[in-house]
């Protein structure tokens, strides 16, 4: 499945010059985290798992249904936030070794992980906070900057009080998770983002240094 959802993205990657992060972010039609990298891949390797894992199940489903139903909602197909990590370890450890041993320190360390539990579909954050973060007021990745009604933003609020990261050594990933595929690459996505920190600080840098990833 792995070579499936995203062998033909990195296919597709060359095509990429320039692409604008997809988010509620935008001030003036200008968003202040442009990339120099195709970020938006992600969306389309969700897309794309979500895709083979509802045919995979609706076979499944049929075959071992003997007729009791007609059909399965493919969102009931739940993965375990373990498995999850799991499945990204490995994945990560089958590329370089190393990288998976790094992904396994942060994902099996409950001070870099802030993830709430949320009903398919109702996830609403996925960030990484980089290590020593301290966001002005006026920062858009700021809960307050984005484009939320009143009560999501209180919602989120009650599950991620901070926007900040001033005490910690190391990024902190905050994630809605859903126990669905696409919550299982998003996760990777982000984990990318804090082993990226991490690379960061280990060679002397901070964020600040970075500003615009």
């Amino acid at each position: 499945m792995i070579d499936e959802v995203f062998g033909p993205a990195a296919q597709k990657r060359e095509r990429f010059e320039r692409i604008t992060y997809a988010s509620p972010f935008i001030v003036d039609g200008h968003d202040p985290r442009e990339l120099q990298f195709p970020d938006m891949l992600i969306d389309v390797c969700a897309k794309k798992a979500r895709n083979l894992v509802s045919g995979l199940v609706g076979k499944q489903w049929h075959l071992n249904a003997q007729n009791t139903q007609d059909d399965i909602n493919p969102e009931q197909f739940s993965i375990s936030f373990e498995d999850s990590k799991t499945l990204i370890i490995e994945a990560l450890s089958a590329f370089n070794p190393t990288l998976g041993e790094k992904a396994a320190e942060i994902l099996n360390d409950p001070a870099r992980l802030k993830i709430h539990f949320v009903p398919v579909g109702q996830g609403r954050m996925m960030r990484v906070r980089p290590a020593g973060l301290q966001m002005d007021r006026d920062d858009p990745m700021r809960l307050e900057n984005a484009d939320l009604s009143p009560s999501e933003l209180e919602d989120l609020r009650k599950r991620y009080p901070t926007d900040d990261n001033l005490h910690s050594p190391h990024a902190i990933i905050d994630f809605d998770y859903d126990g669905t595929i696409g919550s299982v690459i998003y996760l990777a996505h982000e984990l990318g983002h804090a082993l990226a920190d991490d690379a960061q600080t280990n060679a002397g840098y901070t964020y600040q240094d970075n500003p615009i990833h």
